[in-house]
């Protein structure tokens, strides 16, 4: 690990999370936590207060949605800065992730591996946004 080999698993810490919209979709948080998905693009919440990273968040979910996107990761920080209590966006994140407005859109989330933020970042897992066939 010193050496520049090795990578720190956020799960070993004890910082790393996970959530799937239901059972059936937990299959999918062991390859989410590999990065075996590409990401198609991130989202970076540094210096938002709860509020406004709750409606960033939404915002381009939808729209990673919309453009047919699989995963995306979403870097919320750690909340080793924060003034107040330590991890509120992080917080904020992982509840809108989990609630019940957002299991059309969410199939799993998952701590991003070391080189992509660690347990400051997730990678999320879109349902594809259904479309009419085109005649």
């Amino acid at each position: 690990f010193v050496a520049g080999r090795g990578e720190m698993d956020p799960f070993a810490t004890g910082e790393g999370v996970e959530g799937a919209s239901s059972r059936r979709n937990e299959r999918y948080l062991e390859r989410l936590k590999n990065s075996d998905f590409s990401v198609q693009d991130h989202l970076d919440l540094h210096g938002l207060d709860a509020e406004d990273a709750r409606e960033e968040l939404a915002a381009f979910l939808r729209r990673s949605q919309h453009k047919g996107y699989s995963c995306v990761r979403i870097v919320h920080g750690r909340g080793k800065h924060s003034s107040s209590e330590p991890a509120v966006v992080k917080r904020a994140v992982l509840r809108s992730l989990s609630s019940r407005k957002m299991r059309r859109t969410v199939i799993a989330f998952a701590s991003a591996r070391w080189k992509d933020g660690g347990s400051g970042a997730v990678y999320v897992l879109l349902y594809r946004k259904w479309r009419p066939a085109q005649r």
